[in-house]
């Protein structure tokens, strides 16, 4: 066990402050710096002469974080510890790099206040392997879907040929009826059409068609929407009682965004009775599209992941249906959320991208 002399020995101390992977400083109850590591003058490129005098939370933090800076000094002032703050350093030579920094108040043995440990951590190579593990991420989702594409177009022919198949058998058997084969034609019916629906989704997230804009109503633009999508006779639609809007948009792509949204309020809603309210009206130089449904509400822990890349709480899908949503209206450089009670998908665009 180390003993408290061993503790006490200047000499040991100053070992553990010069040789510790983090950035050290010593500082006043003004901030003015009274001691700092080498770590502290290799990383910011002072000499340690240069450094002693200055104030740390103003003179050593870019001019966009001082004010934090300053109020995170002021906090280990008053509480004696502060805990991870995230601050952007300045060095010598004017450039910056993204750092992580924490306080603690020095006393002597009868309690008087000595000054303050202020100790960092440079995050830039954290932040550069993080950026490596994201290329070589986004590289592999790359193949991965070009090799997707290639699948789920080679399997979309032969399915529209089943459902075509199936929907001349449908109309044969409305001339002669046969309740039996009727019960197997609608099986593969609502089985094939599932299977176009996720096939769309992967085709939408992995495709990046460009815009052909053109100008559009809002009212044009939702009732395209709805009549991509089968209204279960449970669900009554309602719209907003504000008049028409145009905006410039792609119409055929923010079409399938409205039909997707209109497809999740009505399987949200499920079996039960329920209304889905389609709303619009005009913010400034935005179009506001909020798209609410009576349904049970998205539990608030996965709240924060519904637009997560195949995350997804259904037995069936991709989990790509609300990302390619949000991926196309981010095209039209408007934005996508969600929020509850109720749960209100709201889509805001641009009258003009």
């Amino acid at each position: 066990m180390i003993s408290a002399r061993l503790m006490r020995n200047e000499h040991v101390l100053k070992i553990f402050f010069e040789t510790t992977p983090d950035i050290l400083v010593i500082m006043d109850e003004n901030g003015t710096i009274l001691d700092c590591n080498h770590h502290f003058t290799k990383n910011l490129g002072y000499e340690k002469s240069e450094a002693l005098g200055k104030i740390g939370p103003v003179d050593m933090i870019s001019p966009k974080d001082r004010q934090k800076a300053v109020s995170a000094f002021g906090k280990v002032v008053q509480d004696g510890i502060n805990l991870n703050v995230q601050l952007e350093v300045m060095r010598k030579d004017g450039s910056t790099f993204s750092s992580i920094w924490s306080g603690v108040k020095l006393t002597d043995e009868s309690g008087n206040l000595e000054g303050y440990l202020v100790t960092g951590k440079d995050l830039s190579d954290i932040h550069r392997l993080e950026d490596e593990l994201r290329k070589e991420k986004d590289q592999k989702l790359l193949l991965i879907g070009d090799m997707t594409a290639r699948i789920a177009h080679d399997i979309r022919n032969p399915l529209n040929v089943i459902i075509n198949s199936a929907k001349l058998l449908e109309l044969q058997l409305d001339t002669e009826p046969n309740s039996k084969m009727s019960r197997h034609v609608a099986a593969i019916l609502k089985s094939s059409e599932r299977m176009r629906h996720q096939i769309e989704d992967v085709m939408d997230y992995v495709s990046n068609r460009p815009l052909n804009l053109s100008e559009c109503s809002i009212i044009d633009l939702v009732l395209s929407s709805i009549e991509t999508v089968l209204i279960p006779n449970n669900v009554l639609i309602n719209f907003g009682k504000e008049g028409d809007s145009k905006i410039i948009c792609d119409k055929n792509q923010l079409s399938a965004v409205c039909g997707n949204l209109l497809l999740n309020s009505i399987q949200a809603i499920g079996e039960n009775q329920g209304t889905i309210t389609v709303d619009w009206k005009v913010e400034g130089n935005n179009v506001v599209i909020d798209f609410i449904d009576s349904g049970p509400g998205i539990p608030e822990k996965i709240l924060p992941q519904i637009f997560e890349p195949f995350f997804t709480t259904k037995q069936v899908g991709t989990g790509l249906g609300l990302v390619s949503c949000k991926k196309v209206v981010e095209h039209h450089n408007g934005t996508l959320s969600v929020q509850n009670n109720p749960t209100t998908f709201t889509v805001v665009l641009p009258i003009n991208p």
